[in-house]
């Protein structure tokens, strides 16, 4: 008679199936995808709704109290605490906008002056604050490539990093990637480990008992730009990618070149917005850059909101939404902020030679007081290299002595190809693209695909010659986009990727 019973094979397959029905459980419980981590995103999501909802109804019930229908902090503050529990919440004000911190969950929702939530986020708390060669819990970065790059987040990083750079140790980090890992605002106490640190205070010019919040404020000195010491000219990091974080309500008031970097050779920049107020007395002044001197520098993905003032007489100096002056290629980067300058202004470059604008815009005012203005660059003073500007425009009012749509003053070579301005261009001598022009080669020069609005603007340079051969419209219409977008398709092989457009909401062509 068999005897009945399990073979060994027979038990090693089971174990086999068993283990591999254990793993799809676990993988199932607790992979990226696994019931555990889905159930804690939907608990995690259901916070922050609930979160939402309570600022919301805070904020609505906070301006109705007030009688101008303000938001006033206190009055905030009161309002969350009858709706959650004393303690639950606190409320910083960070300038123009309020924080809302969930202490329990360290949340914060950013909310403008019209109660409008515009930002939310996690509140991380660097355990090596001045040190950005560790990560965010201390462990060590070589920032050899962009995956170990060193990183900034919190405002003490911003100050040491600017500190390093304006030393002899500069070379330590030039050649480094480096990386923002969050929004920082001047102005808030979230953005600081310890804002009423003075470590720091007689490096941004101070008496050494001023806090770093007050300091960097405009009661104070403000920001010391990197390598805004006018010795230093180097390059600032191999990469600085913001990786599309904000630096916000920075404040530069500087005797040199001003902007997040003050002059530097090599800059790359990518992914960075700034708002603020940024000020150079006797040199450049720029959203992203006082000075950028090399032709390899490359400013990509960059969008600036600051007030940008230049009060240099200097014919080389200038203000530009992302740099004052020099020579460098620009994509896919655009101005909102107001630029003031004394002699060159212009939404994206006040003075430049050897530059290169592609998908670049500006919307933001532009002022001359004394001499050339430009929606996109003032003067192109272009004795070592031409001005390119390709599938771009302008909606910014423009004001100088000489101002035009795209370009203030072309001296000796420029290009302008797929490009628009629908700004109000005021002063002495006027263009819808160009305001004036001065070359010695006329072959050099290449204007296609140019479109502006009627108005009183004439496309001249001086003594009323014709200088483009440019086309002006009552409106933008979907023609025109399809002119725009024709361009693209029928000239193959460009240099960088052309953005396609579309009909904007206010009636305009944008970019897609």
């Amino acid at each position: 008679m068999k005897e009945k019973g399990i073979t060994l094979i027979a038990l090693i397959v089971t174990i086999i199936v068993l283990i591999i029905l254990a793993g799809i459980t676990i993988a199932t419980l607790t992979g990226d995808d696994g019931i555990i981590n889905n159930a804690n995103n939907a608990k995690e999501e259901t916070e922050i709704a609930n979160e939402k909802e309570i600022v919301d109804r805070a904020t609505i019930n906070a301006m109705g109290n007030n009688k101008r229908g303000n938001i006033v902090r206190d009055e905030l503050q009161d309002e969350l605490d009858r709706i959650t529990k004393v303690g639950d919440t606190e409320v910083e004000d960070s300038g123009e906008e309020f924080e809302v911190v969930f202490v329990n969950t360290n949340r914060y929702y950013t909310v403008d002056k019209d109660g409008d939530i515009i930002e939310e986020g996690k509140i991380v708390i660097d355990k090596s604050p001045g040190d950005i060669t560790k990560d965010e819990n201390g462990e060590e970065l070589d920032g050899n490539t962009k995956e170990t790059a060193y990183e900034i987040w919190c405002i003490e990083d911003l100050v040491e990093y600017s500190k390093i750079m304006n030393s002899t140790s500069s070379s330590t980090v030039s050649n480094k990637y480096i990386k923002l890992c969050q929004t920082l605002n001047f102005k808030s106490k979230l953005s600081y480990v310890d804002y009423g640190t003075t470590i720091y205070d007689e490096f941004l010019g101070g008496d050494g008992n001023t806090s770093l919040i007050e300091q960097l404020s405009e009661n104070g000195k403000g920001f010391y730009p990197i390598n805004g010491s006018p010795l230093k000219n180097t390059g600032i990091a191999k990469e600085f990618d913001g990786q599309g974080f904000k630096i916000k309500n920075i404040y530069i008031n500087q005797e040199e070149d001003a902007g997040f970097v003050g002059k530097a050779t090599n800059l790359c920049v990518k992914n960075l917005t700034i708002t603020g107020i940024i000020i150079s007395i006797n040199k450049s002044a720029g959203g992203i850059c006082g000075s950028v001197l090399t032709t390899n520098s490359i400013i990509d993905n960059c969008y600036n909101y600051a007030i940008v003032k230049n009060y240099s007489s200097d014919g080389s100096c200038g203000a530009g939404g992302i740099i004052g002056s020099g020579t460098a290629t620009i994509t896919n980067s655009s101005n909102y902020g107001e630029i003031i300058a004394e002699k060159n202004a212009g939404g994206l470059s006040g003075n430049s030679n050897g530059l290169t604008v592609i998908n670049c815009a500006n919307l933001g005012k532009i002022t001359s007081n004394t001499d050339i203005a430009g929606g996109i660059v003032g003067f192109t003073n272009s004795t070592t290299g031409g001005v390119y500007i390709y599938n771009s425009y302008n909606l910014g009012n423009i004001n100088g002595s000489i101002a035009g749509g795209i370009i203030g003053y072309v001296y000796n070579h420029a290009e302008c190809i797929n490009v628009y301005s629908t700004g109000n261009i005021t002063g002495n001598t006027v263009g819808g693209i160009v305001g004036s022009a001065l070359w010695n080669n006329t072959s050099q020069n290449k204007f296609e695909n140019c479109y502006f609005l009627k108005s009183d603007t004439v496309q001249k340079s001086a003594g009323s010659k014709i200088i483009v051969n440019a086309s002006m419209l009552d409106n933008l219409t979907d023609t025109t986009i399809n002119e725009l977008n024709s361009y693209i398709s029928n000239n193959g092989s460009l240099t960088y990727e052309w953005k396609k457009w579309t009909l904007g909401s206010d009636g305009y062509p944008v970019f897609v």
